[in-house]
């Protein structure tokens, strides 16, 4: 992508260098990020291109404007980058955020020990028919979800870290079909049997004991018990041979009174006392970067994620696609170090939230 429009709003230069720079780096240019879009306007209407719609959306976010109406505002009422913006594509004016077209959805996220949590695919909960006998779900979205995943990276090793939720016979089933590995929550009301199960042959397994003490996390001691092949049977009657790891993790507050933890997973990795702490540190405990690095951020953030940016079923589905881009695109900027110094703020916060600077 040509860098026609880094200096479309003056008080922020810094910013669109670098998204233009991660753009080009990582997505080759702006018409390649979104080449498998289809537009199904009549083309003898159009008076923006598809790309330059989507472009504006993005920028909405980057550029943390806040809401449609600073489209106008911001973008349509500055010469400079109203110029810049038809040379980049080809238009006579920046769309008006009205022409884009917080939506119920499960989101399937790449997360990592570096602190990205990357939106690998989106699908919507649809409740149209309220008066339907069957509502659509979050279970019913991952089931969805999941034979997308499957689809779309066929080869790609994928771990499920799953909420209790999901603590479920389909969703064993699902991870067994596909060649997936979980670690997913076990609650304490879920699956009793499960939970009985454990308690039962815990007193028999003194060697799956494991002490690990976390100096450089301010002394926190954990103590891990496992078990493996426990047997549950589903709701549909299919057997399941599940592992479990718990985990009883005691770290001082900021007072330095000792606080206790709690912690149970199932999982279909093989357990030892090799590697039961690292699933749990770096595999279990990972999910809170989809809700505080993904979801919160974009909540507490100025991405302003409850904001109502559209009442239309299908727009409010576009700006939500496009927010989950934006935000990929801020973590590399901000990560990647694109623009070294420039962003000493993040992502700008409310109530001290935000990506923390590189």
């Amino acid at each position: 992508m040509p860098e026609k429009l880094s200096s479309a709003l003056p008080d922020q230069p810094v910013r669109q260098t670098a998204l233009l720079k991660t753009v080009g780096q990582y997505g080759g240019n702006w018409e390649d990020l979104f080449a498998g879009v289809q537009d199904p306007r009549n083309p003898n209407l159009i008076l923006c291109s598809l790309n330059s719609l989507l472009f504006a959306g993005t920028f909405l976010f980057v550029c943390r404007l806040g809401s449609r109406r600073e489209i106008q505002a911001k973008l349509r009422g500055n010469g400079p980058a109203q110029d810049k913006f038809g040379g980049l594509f080809g238009i006579a004016r920046i769309p008006h955020g009205d022409t884009l077209f917080y939506h119920p959805v499960l989101e399937a996220k790449l997360v990592t020990l570096t602190g990205f949590s990357f939106s690998l695919m989106t699908e919507f909960i649809e409740n149209a028919d309220l008066s339907a006998d069957k509502q659509d779900c979050e279970l019913k979205a991952f089931y969805r979800l999941a034979k997308r995943l499957k689809a779309r990276f066929r080869h790609l090793a994928i771990c499920l870290l799953l909420d209790g939720l999901f603590a479920g016979g389909p969703t064993f089933k699902i991870a067994e079909e596909y060649g997936w590995k979980y670690l997913i929550v076990l609650r304490e009301d879920d699956l009793p049997n499960v939970h009985r199960s454990y308690a039962t042959v815990l007193p028999h397994l003194s060697e799956n004991y494991k002490k690990v003490c976390l100096v450089e996390k301010g002394q926190i001691v954990q103590e891990y018990h496992w078990a493996k092949n426990l047997a549950y049977t589903d709701t549909q009657n299919c057997p399941h041979s599940l592992n479990l790891i718990e985990c009883l993790e005691r770290q001082p507050n900021p007072q330095g009174q000792i606080q206790p933890l709690h912690y149970k997973w199932l999982t279909n990795f093989t357990l030892t006392s090799h590697n039961v702490d690292c699933l749990a540190n770096q595999g279990g405990r990972l999910r809170w970067k989809i809700e505080n690095e993904g979801f919160n951020v974009q909540k507490k953030s100025d991405l302003n994620l409850e904001h109502i940016y559209s009442a239309d079923p299908s727009a409010s589905k576009v700006f939500y696609l496009l927010m989950q881009l934006a935000c990929t695109l801020f973590q590399l900027m901000e990560k990647m170090q694109l623009a070294p110094g420039g962003l000493p703020q993040g992502l700008g916060r409310r109530q001290g939230s935000g990506f923390p600077a590189p």
